[in-house]
């Protein structure tokens, strides 16, 4: 049902409508206050144009500093795509280096590959060539023993033979002999001074010194030459000669107070003499002659109640031997003589035999 309007509404709608217009009222008064004041406050026409100027002239100069930052933006723009590009070609040549170090550290490990081979193969080829050598060091041992076979074999037969020829082809008109007593031959078992005599030359033989000298090469090497069965080598020169000589090395039984066992011992072979030149030494009769003579001050250093004289002499040189071991026996020397063949060298070796002295 619809409510019935009573008195006491219309008087509610009348106070509404008044308050309504007081309102509008008081914001008209305001209104106009407000336009009054700003009348009041309002700038005159010269300090409008001032103030329009100097905003023109700020305008102007905001303008220009703005100008002026965009031109900078735009040289820091392209200096930024400058940078860019030195970036973009600095990353391609980093790029580019380090496919080089790849191929490089390819490469490298390519050649590893290649020296482990080498060195591979230069252990094998140095292993070949230790057998090699001692291959060689047993065919020179073999050909130096069977050289000195047949040396004792057919040395007397040569060297009466050549002998033989030579004194026949050398055979003097008239040959006066000299009755010479020769006392009985005794070996030497004291210490000898060894002289070589051929083609009329007489020269010291520096046998026990070469002999020092080779003791001393082998003590410095023997812990190299123990590893070996057989070696050779020279020692010298001393006084116009060189010693050739092979060791051997072979297992021998040992004996102590713990039992027996095996050891190994190294031994001289073989030794040779050989002259750097066939003109050593001096003509025999001029030394014997002269009291100055390499010959006779080598003599005077040896004792003759200690030392015998033992001269290498070769066919050549027989009638020169006749007369150096009268020339010894005149200054109290015992003398022993060792002929040899014209191609045989002056040799030792522990089968060897002693010299007989006079």
């Amino acid at each position: 049902m619809r409510k019935r309007n009573t008195g006491t509404d219309i008087m509610g709608g009348q106070d509404s409508f008044l308050d309504i217009v007081t309102n509008v009222v008081g914001i008209l008064i305001i209104l106009v206050m407000i336009a009054g004041v700003k009348a009041q406050n309002a700038p005159s026409p010269q300090e409008t144009t001032s103030t329009a100027a100097a905003e023109t002239a700020a305008v102007t100069a905001e303008t220009a500093t703005t100008a002026e930052t965009l031109a900078k933006l735009d040289e820091g723009y392209k200096t930024l795509l400058e940078k860019a590009g030195a970036a973009a070609t600095t990353r391609s040549k980093v790029e580019e280096l380090g496919e080089q170090t790849a191929t490089i550290q390819e490469q490298i490990q390519a050649q590893s590959e290649q020296y482990a081979q080498l060195f591979d193969l230069m252990t094998s080829v140095l292993a070949g060539i230790d057998l090699e050598a001692e291959k060689k060091d047993q065919t020179l041992k073999e050909a130096l023993e069977l050289k000195r076979q047949l040396l004792e074999q057919d040395a007397k037969l040569e060297q009466l033979d050549k002998t033989k020829n030579w004194m026949l082809a050398h055979r003097p008109q008239a040959t006066v002999l000299e009755n010479m007593p020769t006392p009985i031959s005794r070996t030497v078992d004291d210490k000898e001074i060894q002289f070589r005599l051929k083609g009329g030359r007489i020269a010291y033989v520096p046998f026990t010194e070469l002999f020092d000298k080779l003791k001393a090469e082998v003590s410095e090497n023997k812990n190299r030459l123990f590893k070996q069965k057989s070696s050779s080598g020279i020692v010298g020169p001393l006084d116009g000669f060189n010693l050739q000589y092979m060791l051997v090395m072979y297992d021998v039984a040992m004996h102590d107070a713990y039992g027996t066992g095996i050891g190994t011992r190294l031994e001289l072979d073989y030794a040779e003499l050989i002259p750097l030149n066939e003109q050593i030494g001096e003509p025999l009769r001029e030394a014997i002659a002269s009291p100055n003579s390499e010959f006779v001050n080598c003599v005077k250093r040896y004792r003759q109640d200690i030392y015998t004289i033992t001269v290498w002499v070769y066919p050549d040189s027989f009638e020169e031997y006749r007369e150096l071991k009268k020339f010894l026996y005149a200054k109290g020397y015992q003398v022993a003589a060792r002929p040899l063949e014209f191609e045989q060298p002056i040799s030792g070796s522990p089968r060897g035999t002693k010299s007989a002295a006079q």
